[in-house]
């Protein structure tokens, strides 16, 4: 009973973790149907509209728009992998919903993916719980709106870098366990790391080494 209960204690503190996120995120707001604003996040709206009403039918990933400015390249400069999963959850969602739902998963990612990389690197449950927790106040912080990884700046509009930024644990997680031996995992670290990529750029370059 004592293994069982020291294998599953870490699992439900982590969805305590997660809770406190999503909790300071209004979640009973997240499956009413309306349009996310707040910074760039009313700019963001068009893109997955747009890949999948423009792109996606004509066998594109990356385009041009009319809507803004006379016109400027979708997904040149930008990243499209959330945006897909987006267009993907639309099938089943109503738009705003699969909207949010992606913007705030990258939130609550974070414990769990700061307590994969802790045990990987070879810490007892409860330091790596404590990492964990570290993590879910890093993402509660409230003293920038810039830098990423927090819940203002993802509802600022930078909810590919809270994918990336917490994708990236779990990729240095597995480059861990890769480079202590367990080479099976070489196939699914370069995956994790092409998906980090495709989220975001710059949450990617301290960890591309």
């Amino acid at each position: 009973m004592r293994r069982l209960t020291a294998h599953w204690y870490p699992g439900w503190v982590l969805v305590v973790l997660s809770a406190m996120v999503l909790a300071v995120l209004s979640p009973h707001l997240l499956f009413v149907d309306n349009t996310p604003s707040g910074g760039d996040m009313g700019a963001h709206v068009l893109g997955p509209a747009a890949m999948r009403d423009i792109l996606l039918p004509s066998g594109r990933l990356l385009g041009w728009s009319n809507a803004w400015f006379a016109g400027f390249p979708l997904f040149y400069f930008y990243f499209p992998l959330p945006s897909l999963v987006i267009v993907f959850l639309d099938l089943f969602l109503p738009y705003g919903v699969a909207f949010k739902l992606v913007t705030v998963g990258g939130l609550l990612l974070l414990p769990p993916a700061v307590y994969f990389l802790s045990r990987a690197l070879g810490f007892q449950r409860l330091i790596a719980l404590v990492t964990a927790a570290g993590g879910t106040f890093y993402a509660l912080m409230e003293s920038f709106t810039i830098y990423g990884g927090n819940v203002a700046s993802t509802l600022a509009g930078e909810f590919t870098y809270a994918w990336s930024f917490s994708l990236g644990f779990i990729y240095l997680g597995l480059l861990v366990r890769v480079m202590d031996g367990e080479s099976r995992l070489l196939p699914r670290t370069v995956v994790i790391f092409c998906i980090t990529v495709l989220c975001h750029l710059l949450t990617t370059q301290p960890w591309r080494f």
